[in-house]
């Protein structure tokens, strides 16, 4: 089958599905073994893959990372390491267990996972470029969180996720990118008083680059000041992309969220005017009540504008909230947004900023609506509760 294929380089899906169903059946016992279940698992993901000269270890390799699989002398694995490319290497202790304990599965959707962190359908010249991009952003976010600014709170992790000028900040590590925690809720923040040996994870996004139809002008070098000046505001001053800093490239940088996330559309339109970017060609406007009900509660189907929510509060008290017929106006319409499209880091504290109050908005109506519904009699009328907040 690969031999009749005009380029054999690139094996045809089919034959792909059936090697690997073949290699399920089969126990990796060798050396050679594992090679091969590697090597098949990188062609599924779309990447390269090869060995070392010495053949002790074994290459998995995109435009924007690669990992080290090292083998000891008996065929076992030694370790893993991951690295974006001109970086060093940095060991992988969850991607190590994964192929010791030869579960390839998993290890193979933790490669699906990085790879689809940065689209790459671009030339290899236009996928190192942007990811040059990325890093000189990733630096001044850095700097930008590294400035001492007072702390409201008692504890520095709260404070930077809630009122921090672009939340808290995970350095890109093992091959993930840099993630940006920017709101943790009230019902979370209790639930760590009460559990005080485990820390919740709050809201975040990931910072990402992808390559895209339309060109945009991206850094080509920091924008910010090793000691930069401040604004009245608290943020640094910071260069405009001019042609000494930037260069244009058929690629953007974005705010990715883990899964989508509703915002409305009044949100949306604002994003678009801090960025000057254009994100209402992929987004289906619907009523923001569907879409809450939809990534909360699974739902497929809605009730009516009378339908009522029943919450169960504290001391056997019940709190009944209808959707009010408000909701279906065009104030209140929404979209599922996968990333937000940016090319400069002083983007991202508006940005995050406007996050924030949507997921506060976004919090308050999914904690009035359940599983549990009533007759809509004496319940509260959300749209009216709104007005008053």
């Amino acid at each position: 089958m690969e031999k009749c294929k005009k380029d054999s380089s690139v094996p045809s899906k089919q034959l792909l599905d059936c090697l690997e169903r073949l290699h399920k059946a089969l126990n990796a016992t060798s050396f050679t073994d594992m090679v091969t279940r590697l090597e098949i698992i990188a062609k599924h993901k779309g990447l390269g893959s090869h060995l070392s000269p010495s053949e002790d270890v074994c290459y998995i390799t995109s435009d924007i990372f690669y990992l080290e699989v090292l083998f000891q002398p008996a065929g076992e694995v030694a370790d893993v390491k991951v690295a974006h490319h001109g970086e060093a290497p940095v060991s992988s202790e969850m991607l190590c267990n994964l192929l010791r304990l030869k579960n390839f599965e998993e290890f193979g959707k933790e490669l699906e996972e990085l790879s689809s962190l940065f689209n790459t359908s671009g030339d290899s010249e236009t996928n190192m470029k942007m990811f040059s991009a990325l890093q000189f952003v990733e630096k001044d976010l850095l700097k930008m969180f590294q400035i001492p600014r007072p702390v409201s709170s008692g504890d520095p992790w709260l404070d930077n996720v809630l009122h921090g000028r672009i939340g808290n900040v995970t350095p890109r590590n093992n091959g993930y990118p840099m993630s940006i925690e920017y709101y943790i809720s009230p019902y979370d923040l209790l639930e760590e008083k009460m559990k005080p040996e485990s820390r919740f994870c709050g809201n975040k996004v990931f910072v990402t680059a992808e390559v895209t139809n339309t060109i945009q002008r991206l850094p080509s070098a920091s924008v910010i000041a090793d000691s930069p000046q401040m604004t009245n505001e608290g943020f640094p001053v910071h260069a405009t992309l001019d042609d000494l800093v930037s260069m244009d490239l058929s690629a953007c940088l974005f705010l990715k969220f883990p899964r989508p996330v509703p915002i409305l559309s009044c949100f949306i339109e604002e994003f678009q005017r801090l960025t000057g970017i254009s994100m209402s060609e992929d987004l289906k406007l619907v009523p923001f009540y569907e879409l809450l009900m939809k990534t909360k509660m699974n739902a497929t189907t809605w009730g009516s504008d009378s339908c009522c929510f029943l919450v169960t509060l504290p001391g056997h008290h019940r709190h009944g909230y209808v959707i009010s017929q408000q909701w279906w106006l065009r104030p209140w319409e929404g979209a599922l947004v996968h990333k937000i499209p940016f090319t400069h880091p002083g983007h991202v504290p508006s940005l995050l900023s406007l996050l924030r109050h949507q997921t506060a908005f976004s919090t308050l109506i999914a904690s009035c609506v359940t599983g549990k519904r009533a007759q809509p009699g004496g319940c509260w009328v959300v749209d009216s509760m709104m007005a008053g907040s």
